[in-house]
């Protein structure tokens, strides 16, 4: 079964419950095909995370909106951490989810500037700086 490419991604609406804790993920902001805006996505779910263990987060989805906020494209990662970051107990997430495998994570190897890591601690998120 060939998937087509106009396929479109399958959304997904729903809540999630992390308590006090984080929720466990880090984003990235990436230019998205076809809407000329920067998308953010999921890129990696930390082991042992409330997203881990609720299972409905995959790594590569993209983040539409949280709690009623839509992302736009012109939306900052910085924008998107910390809606993230002021976000309840409960997180209503919207998500977009494309049909075929075709994210692959970008590779991070030189170290972040410390300003960007101090997110990390405190919120469970890691913040990814998208190497041009």
């Amino acid at each position: 079964q060939m998937a087509s490419a106009t396929q479109l991604p399958t959304l997904l609406y729903f809540d999630l419950d992390k308590g006090e804790s984080a929720l466990g993920i880090s984003i990235v902001g990436m230019e998205t095909e076809g809407c000329g805006g920067l998308g953010i996505f999921i890129q990696k779910i930390q082991p042992d995370s409330v997203a881990h263990s609720d299972g409905r987060l995959h790594e590569g989805d993209q983040i539409l909106a949280v709690n009623g906020k839509p992302f736009e494209s012109s939306v900052t990662q910085e924008q998107a951490v910390q809606v993230l970051l002021e976000a309840a107990s409960v997180v209503t997430l919207i998500i977009a989810r494309e049909p075929a495998p075709s994210f692959s994570p970008p590779q991070v190897s030189h170290t972040l500037p410390k300003n960007l890591c101090f997110l990390c601690e405190v919120l469970g998120l890691v913040v990814v700086v998208k190497a041009e």
